[in-house]
């Protein structure tokens, strides 16, 4: 099992059709191969804990490196794990507010992001989100 972790810059068109998008086509292809995590956004970036068998997590986060709708991807974390945080997350997304930008209207927030985390979280990975969480411009 293993996890990798990322942190990029949305494109700034970024639309509520092709984050949908985006999202739909996680969800289907993370359960196709064995994939779960989170994807957060705050207007501005994306952060996404992937997690699975580590032949299936890199070869998705080589797709992920190639999409338009993102730039400045830096790895934060890429390590092997002995069990899953986010077993029963195929793929979620968590919209967390920042005040260098107005999240798009459309935009569900999740200002309670930390509280729903699932309780199998990793230390390291929970510290990664909280910093996230509080990112603010």
């Amino acid at each position: 099992m293993y996890h990798l972790v990322y942190i990029s810059s949305a494109d700034q068109s970024l639309e509520q059709a092709t984050l949908q998008r985006i999202l739909e086509k996680s969800v289907k292809k993370n359960a196709e191969l064995g994939i779960t995590g989170v994807l957060l956004y705050n207007g501005l970036n994306f952060l996404q804990v992937l997690e699975g068998p580590e032949e299936a997590v890199k070869a998705q986060y080589a797709q992920i490196v190639d999409d338009s709708n993102h730039h400045g991807i830096i790895t934060i974390l890429a390590e092997s794990i002995t069990r899953r945080s986010f077993s029963d997350w195929s793929m979620r997304l968590k919209i967390v507010p920042c005040e260098a930008t107005s999240i798009p209207s459309w935009a569900p927030v999740h200002d309670d992001l930390i509280s729903n985390l699932p309780d199998t979280l990793a230390d390291n990975v929970l510290i990664i989100l909280k910093s996230f969480n509080t990112l603010r411009g």
